[in-house]
């Protein structure tokens, strides 16, 4: 992770080997063989600055990696007849978002912005030596606008109103709100009324 003013860039990079002795989809008991790896990678450019003491910009744009390998051992028999299963998924990613956030009229917090997210590979294949029953790639691309605002009408009550259009290329248009009445009648306690559908 780096800083620079009003910029992060943060990096990862994480992987993972598991045997798997449980006879998960009735591979072979135990056997050393059946085993997964695993891996994901990132890197992640942020930008936070507050333009004025009411008016605050964020930004980030992303790259992200996945991939997976798995090895199950199965006997088809009788007689013995031992087969490795060989199990991949990958997938490559960038993503870019952005909102403001502006306070106004001294009760208002207006949120305001987007994101989109190109998946540049998707792919899934599972083979043996008997044959290929998994081979699938796609590409899809998604992006999002949402605005959202939270009044508060005393220091009791508060409301929360946010609308959020998605648009997916394989599967259409979403439009989702979200509203919440927040009452907190001392420090220790709060009740919330929500109501929401997912994007």
């Amino acid at each position: 992770k780096f800083n620079i003013k009003d910029l992060t860039l943060t990096g990862a990079l994480a992987e993972m080997e598991n045997g798997v002795p449980t006879a998960s989809y009735q591979t072979l008991f135990n056997d050393s063989r059946n085993r997964t790896w695993d891996g994901q990678a990132y890197l992640d450019l942020s930008y936070e600055s507050s333009l004025s003491d009411t008016i605050q910009l964020f930004g980030r744009i992303a790259y992200d990696w996945y991939w997976y390998r798995g090895e199950y051992v199965y006997d088809y028999g009788p007689p013995p007849d031992i087969v490795v299963n060989k199990d991949f998924a990958d997938g490559e990613w960038w993503t870019a978002e952005g909102f403001i956030t502006w306070d106004f009229l001294e009760n208002h917090r207006l949120i305001a912005g987007g994101e989109y997210r190109d998946s540049r590979t998707q792919t899934q294949e599972t083979y043996d030596s008997y044959g290929t029953y998994l081979d699938e790639e796609s590409d899809i691309d998604t992006w999002g606008l949402f605005l959202q605002d939270t009044f508060s009408v005393s220091e009791l009550i508060s409301f929360n109103m946010g609308l959020r259009y998605d648009e997916y290329t394989n599967a259409g248009d979403t439009v989702n709100p979200r509203l919440a009445a927040i009452l907190a009648p001392s420090d220790a306690t709060s009740l919330k009324f929500l109501y929401g559908t997912a994007f």
